[in-house]
């Protein structure tokens, strides 16, 4: 049995970003936002987001 999915649109691009909600920064790195948790002693989030065609940027 074979499943087809369709999809709406171009496809989306998955990209992973480090979020500091406390200081309000983001890191595109892993090892940055390492550092960031050693100099201020809180961590920051890491968050999958998705690039849609039109450029709006979704987190999951």
């Amino acid at each position: 049995m074979t499943i087809n999915k369709q999809h709406n649109g171009a496809p989306k691009k998955s990209n992973t970003v480090w979020i500091c909600y406390r200081c309000n920064l983001t890191f595109h790195e892993e090892s940055i936002a390492s550092l960031h948790d050693t100099i201020t002693n809180h961590c920051a989030r890491k968050i999958e987001t998705f690039q849609t065609k039109g450029g709006a940027s979704i987190a999951n």
